[in-house]
């Protein structure tokens, strides 16, 4: 039996190593340079398919070079071909639109002669016929005018009679109702010249506690009634269930009896009685230079329209300082700096502030009144000019249209 050796190196082989074995083996030393020539094979492949499709975009691009350069060469000479027809057809258009001028312009002077002729004769005619319907229109206006001033006349007379009728009808009427609220206001005079002082507050008494009442429905307003010690009325300010103050109400109603320093007195003494800093005087009478507002020894004086919206201010103050948790010394030192303002000048220009708005305002109210009675009156004015107006133009009319006119200048227009 010859003796086996490698292919590869040519050594000998162990004669117990089988042929499956050996191919097994030269299969597994095969693989690596097969996969080194595989890869050699393919870097080879992509550099000359590289190569290859910069090769073909040179061609390409060189290709399209001279396609472009013939392209642009074709376009220039059909530039030059159309500029040239372009050139000929403009001419010849010129040449023809001329021609047409000529010919338009040549019918047209004989049109314009034909048809001034025409014309003439027509002026001619309508210059008869216009002296006669002349004469026959003004005729016929003269009539029709005179028929409408008398019409426009007679309506603007009924018109102003009818106008006059109703104002005088509005004047008996103003004139009955002045009287009628006169007499009230004269026995409502009467009747409150003979009411005693002691009715006078009862009844400012009874206003001032029904508006605190409405106004803050949630606080106790108390009434403390004639004949008992103390003021006229004390409000409980409540915040929830919480009692966190007092505000005292001293109501004099005395704008007959005037003004008396006592009321500062007495007010003061209320402060303490009361256990509260916050006590203003309702009054309808001031000191002297005072009206709507004051401050007194520190007690505010307020008129009655305007003493709910000073409570308001005294009570959003009452309820925030019980809201602030603070000790006794604490909360008698916040009360005493909101007092202070309150009966400071700041607050008293700007609270004085509101009360000339509301007089402002009822003067305005006043004034109105005023404006509407003496509406009435350049109402009738207006009526008059507009009569008036209407006789000026109807007279302005009737001169226009009796006036003769030149013929030629009318056949013209």
């Amino acid at each position: 039996m010859a003796e086996r050796r490698c292919p590869v190196c040519s050594q000998p082989l162990p004669t117990a190593l089988t042929q499956i074995q050996i191919n097994s083996k030269l299969q597994e030393l095969a693989i690596p340079a097969l996969a080194e020539e595989r890869k050699r094979l393919q870097e080879e492949f992509k550099n000359q398919l590289a190569t290859a499709r910069e090769t073909a975009k040179q061609h390409a691009e060189r290709a399209l070079r001279v396609e472009i350069q013939q392209a642009r060469k074709r376009a220039e000479i059909a530039e030059k071909q159309r500029a040239s027809q372009a050139a000929e057809f403009e001419r010849k258009v010129r040449s023809e639109r001329e021609k047409g001028r000529r010919e338009a312009q040549s019918e047209l002077s004989a049109r314009i002669k034909a048809a001034s002729k025409r014309a003439d004769v027509a002026e001619a005619e309508a210059a008869k016929k216009i002296e006669r319907s002349e004469k026959q229109t003004e005729q016929r206006l003269r009539k029709e005018m005179a028929h409408a001033v008398r019409m426009t006349t007679r309506e603007n007379e009924l018109k102003l009679d009818k106008l006059q009728t109703e104002r005088e009808k509005e004047r008996l009427r103003h004139e009955a109702e002045s009287a009628r609220l006169q007499g009230q206001l004269d026995n409502l005079s009467r009747k409150l010249e003979k009411q005693s002082g002691e009715r006078l507050g009862e009844e400012g008494e009874l206003d001032l506690f029904a508006e605190l009442s409405r106004a803050f429905p949630k606080d106790r307003i108390e009434r403390i009634g004639r004949g008992k010690r103390g003021a006229d009325i004390v409000q409980h300010v409540m915040d929830g269930a919480n009692n966190v103050g007092r505000i005292v109400y001293e109501n004099k109603n005395v704008k007959v009896t005037g003004w008396s320093s006592a009321f500062i007195k007495q007010a003061g003494k209320y402060r303490a009685q009361y256990e509260t800093p916050y006590v203003m005087i309702v009054s309808r009478a001031f000191p002297k230079k005072e009206k709507d507002f004051c401050i007194e020894r520190e007690i505010p004086v307020v008129r009655p329209r305007m003493a709910v919206a000073l409570a308001s201010v005294m009570r959003d103050g009452i309820v925030v300082i019980g809201r602030l948790r603070l000790t006794g010394t604490g909360r008698d030192q916040k009360a005493h700096d909101l007092l202070q303002y309150l009966v400071s000048d700041k607050f008293a220009t700007r609270f004085k502030g509101i009360a000339d708005s509301v007089e402002g305002l009822r003067e305005h109210q006043r004034k109105e009144r005023n404006w509407h009675e003496n509406l009435w009156e350049t109402q009738a004015d207006l009526h008059d000019r507009i009569d008036k107006s209407h006789r000026e133009i109807g007279a302005q009319l009737g001169t226009i249209l009796t006036t003769r006119r030149p013929v030629a200048m009318a056949v013209r227009a």
